[in-house]
């Protein structure tokens, strides 16, 4: 998990693992998976770019569209 800030000052976070899951925890959101325990704070990223086998949650899709954060796959 990396988030990087381009020249426009948007914040980028690029979820690169092979599986995982993306979930809301409080005004946060959460990942895991055998490997990676991490939380990452909302108000930290603009965008989500997701290249693995990665499941969101409903709390967590609901916190990214009230939050107006695109998330590619």
């Amino acid at each position: 998990l990396n988030i990087l800030r381009n020249g426009d000052s948007v914040r980028s976070l690029y979820i690169t693992q092979k599986y995982g899951v993306l979930k809301r925890k409080d005004n946060s959101l959460f990942f895991e998976n055998d490997e990676v325990k991490r939380e990452i704070p909302i108000n930290q990223i603009d965008i989500i770019h997701i290249f693995g086998n990665v499941t969101l949650s409903s709390s967590a899709i609901n916190l990214l569209t009230s939050k107006h954060i695109p998330v590619y796959f």
